[in-house]
């Protein structure tokens, strides 16, 4: 479905804008075909890194974060689907205010993103502008969407 907060779509992927957490640049790539990743196909797979690359570049560009993760998840219903969020220097602030700082002061990837999950749902305010910035950065790559 196209709405505000659509960024691409080929014939394998889209990528959306999620809706569920309040994190400016949080994207979600998804495999237009609903099946396991196993099952994906060759071609679809080896689209896959070159687009996953295309979408963090974008990120970074329009974003700025200090790092972009990148999961990979497909619990509900076994269709996979990446989530590329930003982790930004206020939100890496805002989460050590409430957790401390590691001796290390390194940043738990997967303890910021349970504390996304759990403390920053909603729409982000500025989600849709973002999404146009997002989605004018992504189609300004070259990317070849003929070998449909």
């Amino acid at each position: 479905m196209i709405d505000n907060h659509f960024i691409y779509k080929d014939c394998f992927f889209t990528i959306e804008h999620t809706v569920s957490y309040d994190i400016p640049g949080y994207l979600i790539l998804f495999f237009n075909q609903h099946v396991p990743l196993i099952y994906q196909g060759v071609e679809a797979l080896s689209k896959l890194g070159p687009l996953l690359a295309l979408s963090t570049q974008s990120i970074q560009e329009v974003i700025k974060p200090q790092k972009v993760y990148c999961l990979l998840f497909g619990e509900k219903n076994e269709n996979p689907h990446f989530h590329l969020f930003p982790r930004t220097k206020e939100l890496k602030q805002e989460y050590e205010s409430l957790f401390g700082i590691r001796p290390d002061g390194v940043v738990s990837g997967p303890d910021l993103f349970s504390w996304i999950t759990k403390s920053k749902q909603g729409v982000n305010a500025q989600a849709m502008a973002i999404s146009r910035e997002l989605q004018k950065a992504l189609y300004s790559y070259s990317m070849n969407k003929e070998d449909c």
